[in-house]
């Protein structure tokens, strides 16, 4: 109970503070959308399926709450957390270790209190695993659908979530018994659901880049890192106690090692073997088997405890010391626009347009400067090559665009020679610069 308690106050805390970041106002967008053209609109602008856009959509509508947006998620993030301790507390200290994990674990605070799919995620892979765990123990029908249904809750809410209800169907291992087929089928149902509505889309995705770094072994080492704690200096401990504790779990036979095998070492191979062609190895994919890093952990103490109780405490000490102080860092969620979102609010003056580079940070203003207001906007793409420009529709133009741009992330811009420089270009915070052009001016 007590792990429920403080993981539930840490997924709430501070909800509100800050702004939302540019992907958040990308689904409070698509989410403010009227019901029957959400569908429509993030199969065409996204490659995630929709569910998180209908769930967060009558919040949408009701309020523009920075609080509020987030509550969804934080509300799944907790209904993860239950779950998770519900299956945990069969199985003693190793329980009570991955539960305590769980409920503080950064990685899961970091992006599972965003408006996006990501806690979603996270839950179904929890229901996912929990349900199976009971199934391998218990083989009843019930738990064969709670396990499709965590699959189809995934499959759902991220582009790669397909891959759980997918290989749900590696649970049962070799069992030919009526009810493994009847697991296997739930677990093909849900993903048959994806294939109906969604892989068609899906399909149009395919080779756009996701704009992170290619995968080597360094980068595959620091993302199994995170699922614990971004620990850079001490990669190689989080590292070597991951792998301790996936060969504690595979040399135990039964229910525990089929459903490491299943559900955490064939999709981490998986989504490693995929990389090759596209960049799936981040860590937002690995939400879907974030519940495997504290399950292991525990069962590691678990048996170290076993054999000695001062190896045990002394385990237990170190994941303290790695984990514990992380989480503060993990709970902020503002990326820094609301530094930027005020100096455009300073420097711009009725008919100032805004230009955003990437194109996609336009979300913020459309978001903070449309629809919280009420204005009616005016998108184009042909002004400036590289950066969408929001203007104020009604208002009489100035001719003046604030150039908006990421640092870490700029697109190339085309900038035509009608519009010349009419300031200094200034870091706004937040990993964001700004500088005017304008029409008409000279040099």
């Amino acid at each position: 109970m007590l792990c429920v308690v403080v993981g539930t106050v840490l997924r709430f805390w501070a909800l509100g503070a800050g702004t939302l970041t540019a992907d958040e106002t990308f689904s409070a967008l698509a989410a403010h959308l009227p019901y029957g053209q959400i569908w429509g609109d993030i199969a065409r602008t996204d490659r995630h399926p929709p569910l998180s856009y209908y769930l967060l959509g009558p919040i949408s509508h009701a309020t523009t709450s920075t609080f509020a947006l987030r509550v969804p998620a934080a509300l799944a993030a907790v209904a993860a957390l239950v779950v998770f301790v519900w299956w945990q507390r069969r199985y003693g200290l190793g329980g009570l270790v991955a539960s305590a994990i769980f409920a503080v674990s950064p990685f899961v605070l970091e992006y599972d209190r965003q408006a996006r799919m990501f806690a979603l995620l996270t839950l179904g892979g929890v229901v996912a695993a929990a349900a199976s765990d009971r199934w391998l123990h218990a083989p009843e029908r019930r738990w064969a659908l709670a396990a499709a249904g965590g699959g189809l809750i995934a499959a759902m809410s991220y582009s790669v979530g397909v891959l759980l209800p997918v290989l749900l169907v590696l649970v049962p291992g070799r069992r030919r018994d009526r009810a493994a087929w009847i697991f296997r089928l739930a677990a093909a149902g849900a993903a048959g659901v994806w294939v109906v509505t969604w892989l068609a889309n899906s399909l149009r995705w395919l080779g756009e880049p996701s704009g992170y770094p290619k995968l080597t072994p360094n980068w595959a080492a620091g993302i199994l890192d995170a699922t614990v704690a971004p620990v850079p200096d001490y990669q190689w401990i989080v590292l070597a106690m991951l792998a301790a504790g996936l060969v504690v779990a595979l040399r135990e036979p039964g229910p525990r090692r089929q459903l490491t095998l299943a559900l955490y070492v064939v999709p981490v191979v998986v989504m490693l073997v995929l990389s090759f062609h596209n960049e799936l190895f981040i860590p937002k994919t690995l939400l879907m088997i974030a519940w495997a890093p504290p399950v292991l952990l525990g069962g590691l103490v678990a048996k170290a405890w076993a054999l000695r109780p001062i190896a045990g405490g002394a385990v237990i000490a170190l994941l303290i010391v790695l984990i514990v102080p992380y989480v503060s860092a993990s709970l902020p969620i503002d990326e820094g626009a609301g530094s930027m979102l005020a100096a455009v609010a300073r420097a711009r003056r009725p008919g100032d347009a805004v230009a955003m580079n990437p194109p996609a940070l336009a979300d913020l203003i459309e978001w903070y400067d449309g629809v919280v207001p009420g204005h009616a906007l005016e998108l184009d793409t042909s002004t400036i090559k590289g950066a969408l420009v929001v203007r104020d529709r009604g208002v009489t133009p100035t001719g003046r665009i604030w150039l908006v741009q990421s640092i870490l992330r700029s697109d190339e811009l085309t900038i035509g020679p009608d519009l010349h420089s009419c300031g200094p270009t200034v870091d706004v915070g937040g990993g964001y610069t700004m500088r005017c052009v304008e029409r008409g001016a000279g040099g």
